[in-house]
């Protein structure tokens, strides 16, 4: 190979040595280019974090407060609720079960603020005494119930030749029992719902009881003769 041959191979290397090492040195330009972009991007994303971060623990804190707040409020609601109530006088009409109060003079066995439970709200009651009867709205007002609630001395049903106390106040004797009714004096009929038990009563002259003791006795005493004007008599002392 001559000298020119060999100076011709060499300027050819050369020049391919010097377009490759300018190609690494724009490539690695390139690459610390995006090396510095992506430091930025990680960079501003951290710091969008941090302040994402920030305002969320902010907003959970401002959000606590409002629910706290508001539970304060609906407490308060409540409590004065229950006090607006406790004020408010109870009105007509009363809920069954509820109890009512006599606000008229009543009748002896009810006098005034005599208390009785409402069974209907027809305000069919029944009084301490556990009799049923019916009250009207113009004559009682609601209440609470009494201390100790009155409980019937006896429990239906009772049995045949037993007394009753009726709806209407009299005290009547049973003659049959039936599931839930009695047959009593009378030929009258009355449900369970509307008597209770009752002790029987006196045997006076003022009660039929009495009026029966006293005509059995009349038909089993013997009667002294008729006296007449003229006759004879002991006076015994």
């Amino acid at each position: 190979m001559t000298n020119e041959e060999m100076l011709g191979v060499a300027d050819i290397v050369e020049r391919a040595t010097n377009r490759f090492n300018a190609q690494a040195a724009l490539h690695r330009e390139r690459f610390d280019e995006h090396v510095k972009l992506i430091a930025s991007m990680n960079a501003d994303h951290d710091a969008k974090l941090v302040e994402h971060r920030a305002a969320f623990n902010v907003r959970t804190e401002a959000d606590a407060k409002i629910i706290a707040g508001l539970r304060v409020q609906v407490q308060d609601q409540r409590a004065e609720i229950e006090r607006l109530k406790a004020q408010t006088p109870k009105q007509h009409p009363a809920k069954v079960a509820a109890w009512v109060r006599r606000t008229d003079e009543g009748y002896p066995d009810a006098p005034t603020g005599y208390m009785a439970q409402v069974l209907s709200v027809t305000y069919r009651v029944r009084d301490q005494s556990g009799s049923v009867v019916f009250w009207y709205s113009s004559f009682c007002e609601p209440c609470d119930p009494p201390q100790t609630e009155p409980v019937p001395k006896r429990a239906h049903p009772v049995t045949k030749g037993e007394y009753v106390k009726v709806s209407n106040g009299a005290v009547t004797q049973v003659l049959e029992v039936h599931k839930d009714w009695y047959l009593v004096s009378g030929g009258h009929g009355w449900t369970f719902a509307n008597c209770s038990p009752y002790d029987p009563p006196e045997a006076t002259h003022d009660t039929e009881a009495g009026k029966a003791a006293a005509e059995a006795a009349l038909k089993t005493e013997p009667v002294a003769e008729e006296i007449k004007v003229g006759d004879l008599v002991e006076v015994k002392q």
